[in-house]
This record gives structure tokens, C-alpha cells and sequence, in this order.
């Protein structure tokens, strides 16, 4: 017979011992207050426990800090999950602890799809259940203690003299009573009979699964299948407490400290999100590794830049994309297993490549803005054909350069989805003259008389003398966009067309 056997037997008789002398009333009426307390704490145990958890302090002890292992620091569930580690691998599937703990608690577990790891899981629901069963014997401890008062109380009333089969009765009710304690006290322990590896635990737990075990065994398979019943955490409850660990775990927030992305992500992450400006405020710190913002400094490209001629539309696309490329790449659980290396070259690394045509096309946008601006200016009819050529030329510029970019764009479809789709925003050439209202009052931009009145463009000689019209600059500046010569509105340019 295992020691356990012989100390419930002990119990149940020191109970009825006890019962012979405060005869069936007063043995009652303990047993009574007993199963109240019991009934009362086992019921509110688990309420009253996660409640607590609400209290960091209390949150810290049983489930921690959301790191696993040594570098976890101590709480209930680290105890846990480090300890059991390969011993549960050594508990035989068959055996009492299998059957009757880990099984019943695994099958929850895999009921919650927490983001946790079924080891971690495990430590969490076991370390709660340690708890619980604190905060159930507190419960039973302190409803005990006030439902003493009242005992005694009405024993006070109860008299003295004591009949045989008064003493007879307390003795059958007492050790009733001690019975149902050695329940108990294997129902609490079967709270903390995983914790196979630390010795005691380990010493109990063989003793109840003894070949010779008679009456622990019988007693703690009752005790384990109430458990597993009517105390056991749901699913559901289980789901709320994992759901605590997984929200602290350092791969489920925010990390100001660490840079999520690294290697050919994180440089083509740069390159993409910097294609929106004309600098490139977006860098990777040499020291730390994290790429930063330089908002001071960042000059922004916006496509409200561009109205004037007519692509605002279309350089709204463009930005969008790059916007929502660079989302893709900040977001890690996209384009998990594609290798990014050849992409990142097509933006930035290539001869020819996004970055490349983006600046080229914003550069020939800009100067037909400032042509289109200076065009503005013409009032005889000469004039305004020589500068129409030349939007005209910068117009097919724009046009040559929106088709390569786009051209570069769809070799990124694979990563990042369509190309931006501009074929229906590109507007009409502009046209030289006057517009319908000259901004700045009477007077015309640029002195007190007025460019393209009485004069030609530059002085007084007409075009074809020994100055070209606009003076000793050409139309458009005396320097192509990109740095080459610019274009004369002469009648060679005549024959050139919208593409």
C-alpha cells in the first residue's frame, strides 16, 4: 500500500475520532460549512482569477512579459514552459498524468487560435490554473472563517450531553467529512501535477499512479475528472488569457527600438519610398541599422505641382503606386519568398531604372512648365507658332519619358501589382499666348513693360536680325532640361508634330 493510501486513511479516521466527540449536530453542521465554502470557492475561482490579471503586478507573476526561456525572467508560466521542457516528453501516453492533465488541457488549447505556440500554450493555461487554485483556496479560506463565526454561534446552543447513537452518527458524518477533504486536497493538487520536474511534485505524482495504490489513485482520477468537468478553464476564457501573453510577446508589437526589416528589404524600402521626393530624406542609419526620416530636409514631389499643364492626374497614379509599394514592403508578411534583390535593382541599381526615369521625367515636366510659363508672355501670332513648336517638343519629351517609366513600372507588376495606369489622364499639349487673366495686377511679371507687346521677345530687332527672338536666351532658358542646349522656336521646328 502506497504512503498516500495510508495518509487519507488516517484522515478519514482522525475525522470520525473527532466526529465521536462532537456528536452528528455539531459534525453537520461543520460538514456543512465546509461544502459551502468548498461550493463557493471552486465556482469562483477562475472569475475572481482572471479578474486579477487585469493587475500588472498580478499579470507579471503568472504570465509575464511575453518572453519565453532564460531571458523571460520569473513568472508562473516561464516556470512552466522551462521546466517541462523534455520532461513531459518522458510521460508515457497511457500513463495517469497523460491521460487525466496534459490531454484534457491540449485538446482546449487547440480549440483557441491565439497566437502562441502549443508549448507556450500549455505553460499559460497550467500557470493559470496554479493560480486559480490560489485564489480558490483564498475564497474558501476567508468564506471558512465568517461561516466559523456563525458555527459557533449556533453550537453554543447545541448541548453538551451527547447520545451513543449521537456519537455513532458523528463519527459515519466526520469521516465523511475527512473524506471529502482528501478530495479536495487532491483536487487542488491536481492543479499542479504537471510540475513533474520539480522533485516533490514528482514524488506525489508517482505515488498516486503505484502499482499498489489503492485508495489515492481512485481518489485522484475523481478528483482530476471533476477538474476536468466543471473547473477547467473554456476555450473561450483560455483564448482571453493567451490572448494577454501574445499582445506583449516582442513579435507581436510595435518595436520603436528595432528595425523589422533588414537586408535587400530594407534598402529596397528606401529606394521606393524616396522616388516620391526630389532628395532622398529616407536613409539607413550606418550606426544602428534603422532607416530614418529626415523631415526637415525632404522636398516632396506632389502632383497639385504639375497642374498646370495638364499631368497632375497622371503623377497622382505614379505616387500612389510608390506609396502603396513602399506599404508592401514595410509589411512582413508580404513577399515572404520572393527574392527582392532583382526588383531593387530595377529601381534604383539598374543603368536604367525607376528612380532614373521619375527624375528624368519630372526634370522635362518642370521645363515645360517654365516654357509654357514663358509662352505666356507672346502676343503676336509669329511668335506664339515659333513657341508652340517648342511646347510642342517638350510635350513629346514628357510623353517619351512617361512611356519609359511606365515601361520600367511593369517590370514590378510581380511585387507589386499593376503598373500605374495613366493612358486616360495624359492631357493636350498647351498652347502658347496670353491667358485669360495675367496674374500680378497691370503690370506683367518682369519689369514695367509688358514681353511680347510693341518689342519682339529680347529687344527691338526683329527675329531673323542679329539676335534670336528672346534676347540672348532661347525660349524655354538657355538650357535644355537635363542640362542641353535648348530649343529655338525657329521655322526649322515648324514641321514638328504632337506625338
Amino acid at each position: 500500500m502506497a504512503w498516500i493510501d495510508i495518509a487519507i486513511l488516517a484522515i478519514v479516521v482522525l475525522f470520525g475520532v473527532f466526529g465521536v466527540l462532537r456528536g452528528i449536530k455539531k459534525s453537520a453542521l461543520s460538514l456543512g460549512a465546509f461544502l459551502v465554502a468548498f461550493v463557493l470557492a471552486f465556482f469562483l475561482a477562475n472569475v475572481i482569477a482572471e479578474a486579477m490579471l487585469g493587475i500588472d503586478a498580478v499579470k507579471g507573476f503568472v504570465l509575464g512579459n511575453g518572453v519565453f526561456g532564460e531571458e523571460g525572467g520569473f513568472s508562473l508560466a516561464n516556470l512552466v514552459y522551462q521546466g517541462l521542457g523534455d520532461n513531459r516528453a518522458g510521460i508515457g501516453e497511457g500513463s495517469l498524468l497523460a491521460e487525466y492533465y496534459f490531454n484534457p488541457i491540449a485538446e482546449i488549447i487547440a480549440q483557441s487560435s491565439v497566437n502562441v505556440t502549443p508549448e507556450q500554450g500549455m505553460a499559460i493555461y497550467i500557470a493559470f490554473i496554479m493560480f486559480s487554485a490560489i485564489c480558490g483556496v483564498a475564497i474558501f479560506i476567508v468564506v471558512r472563517f465568517l461561516l466559523m463565526i456563525v458555527t459557533a454561534i449556533v453550537k453554543s446552543y447545541i448541548g453538551k450531553k451527547k447520545s451513543v447513537g449521537s456519537r455513532l452518527s458523528g463519527f459515519f458524518v466526520s469521516a465523511l467529512h475527512g473524506g471529502i477533504v482528501a478530495f479536495v486536497v487532491s483536487m487542488i493538487f491536481s492543479c499542479y501535477g504537471g510540475l513533474v520536474f520539480i522533485p516533490a511534485f514528482a514524488a506525489v505524482e508517482n505515488e498516486f499512479e503505484h502499482n499498489n495504490a489503492i485508495v489515492c489513485t481512485t481518489v485522484y482520477k475523481g478528483a482530476l475528472g471533476m477538474r476536468n468537468a466543471l473547473f477547467l478553464p473554456s476555450s473561450d476564457m483560455y483564448g482571453r488569457i493567451a490572448a494577454l501573453v501574445a499582445d506583449s510577446m516582442p513579435d507581436n508589437k510595435p518595436q520603436p527600438d528595432v528595425e523589422k526589416l533588414s537586408g535587400e528589404r530594407l534598402d529596397m524600402f528606401i529606394n521606393v519610398s524616396n522616388l516620391n521626393y526630389d532628395n532622398s530624406p529616407w536613409r539607413i542609419n550606418d550606426t544602428t541599422h534603422r532607416r530614418e526620416f529626415d523631415a526637415d530636409n525632404a522636398r516632396a514631389r506632389t502632383a497639385e505641382e504639375f497642374a498646370a499643364v495638364g499631368f497632375d492626374d497622371a503623377m497622382r497614379a505614379i505616387f500612389e503606386y510608390n506609396t502603396r509599394a513602399a506599404g508592401i514592403l514595410d509589411d512582413t508578411t508580404k513577399l515572404t519568398d520572393v527574392n527582392l534583390k532583382a526588383y531593387n535593382d530595377i529601381v534604383r541599381n539598374n543603368p536604367q531604372n525607376v528612380h532614373k526615369a521619375l527624375t528624368e521625367l519630372v526634370g522635362e515636366l518642370r521645363a515645360y512648365m517654365v516654357d509654357y510659363e514663358s509662352s505666356s508672355h507672346v502676343t503676336d501670332e509669329e511668335n506664339i507658332t515659333k513657341w508652340n513648336n517648342t511646347l510642342a517638343a517638350d510635350y513629346n519629351r514628357v510623353k517619351n519619358k512617361l512611356d519609359a517609366l511606365i515601361l520600367q513600372y511593369k517590370s514590378l507588376d510581380t511585387v507589386f501589382g499593376a503598373a500605374p495606369e495613366v493612358s486616360d489622364k495624359i492631357p493636350e499639349c498647351v498652347k502658347a499666348g496670353p491667358r485669360e487673366e495675367e496674374p500680378g495686377g497691370s503690370e506683367e511679371p518682369g519689369g514695367s513693360e509688358e514681353p511680347g507687346g510693341s518689342e519682339e521677345p529680347g529687344g527691338s530687332e526683329e527675329p531673323g536680325g542679329s539676335e534670336e527672338p528672346g534676347g540672348s536666351e532661347e525660349p524655354g532658358g538657355s538650357e535644355e532640361p537635363g542640362g542641353e542646349t535648348g530649343n529655338e522656336p525657329d521655322g526649322d521646328q515648324n514641321n514638328e508634330n504632337i506625338a
